[in-house]
């Protein structure tokens, strides 16, 4: 993984259409991404109830060669510490914080 959007709003959803999502096309120039580029989806703001689940979703995928870029956007619960456990433990990751929720495109430009 190279690029990571955060605080993404669904603005359609089809739960029988199979295949892909779209995204803006100033997003994924922004964003650094390339049309059919693989992409996971993670939106986490005080998620300290599921963030190591979603974190070990991710580390644990076949495919290692990524750079990990996590925005803890303005969590006031445990979810903070809990990134930088994983931070420490891992140089793939890395966090960015933010110190109030921003919206997605603030995180993406403040890479």
């Amino acid at each position: 993984m190279k690029s990571k959007l955060h605080c993404v709003t669904v603005t359609q959803a089809e739960l029988d259409y199979i295949g892909s999502i779209t995204i803006d096309e100033d997003l994924m120039d922004a964003a650094n991404l390339i049309e059919n580029e693989q992409v996971h989806i993670l939106n986490k703001n005080n998620g300290e109830r599921f963030i190591k689940y979603s974190i070990d979703s991710i580390l644990g995928q076949t495919y290692g060669d990524f750079e990990f870029l996590i925005v803890n956007d303005g969590s006031t619960d445990q979810t903070l510490p809990i990134l930088n456990e994983y931070q420490a433990k891992d140089k793939r990751i890395k966090i960015i914080v933010n110190p109030k929720e921003f919206s997605l495109s603030f995180s993406v430009l403040s890479l």
